[in-house]
């Protein structure tokens, strides 16, 4: 019973993969907004193939791409809500530093196993990510 389970799940990312990546090449088309839409998608597509991408045996390049697009969710939602509710909305450096210190932050907590840092400070490099993610969240909304 829970391998059917498993295998359900499995097809529900596949599925789910698949109708974000035909609304990636339809909002990438629409031009405009689209693209800050398409980006989103992209990073809940990498979000939704993370499990298994990681869980399996995948080219390093395809797992770093995926780690840092599902590394990426909160930030695009950020970038988007800005996109849509902000009229004089640009891209500007403010927005690459965010992204890049997000990502560092979350690749270098990623990257810290158990083995590698006192028991102590291993809740504390996991939750950082997430307080950073949580802030994106709430400045979205």
């Amino acid at each position: 019973m829970d391998e059917l389970l498993f295998k359900a799940a499995e097809a529900a990312r596949i599925a789910g993969s698949c109708q974000l990546g035909v609304l990636c090449v339809l909002f990438l088309r629409a031009g405009g907004h689209g693209r800050y839409v398409a980006f989103f998608c992209a990073t809940l597509i990498c979000y939704l193939l993370a499990a298994p991408v990681l869980g399996g045996e995948a080219w390093p390049v395809v797992r770093g791409v995926v780690l840092l697009g599902a590394f990426a969710v909160a930030y695009a939602l950020w970038i988007l809500s800005l996109a849509l509710f902000d009229d004089s909305f640009g891209l500007r450096l403010i927005h690459a530093l965010v992204f890049a210190a997000l990502e560092a932050v979350s690749a270098a907590s990623y990257a810290l196993g158990a083995d590698s840092m006192p028991e102590l400070l291993l809740p504390l490099a996991r939750l950082f990510p997430q307080v950073i993610n949580l802030g994106l969240v709430i400045l979205a909304l």
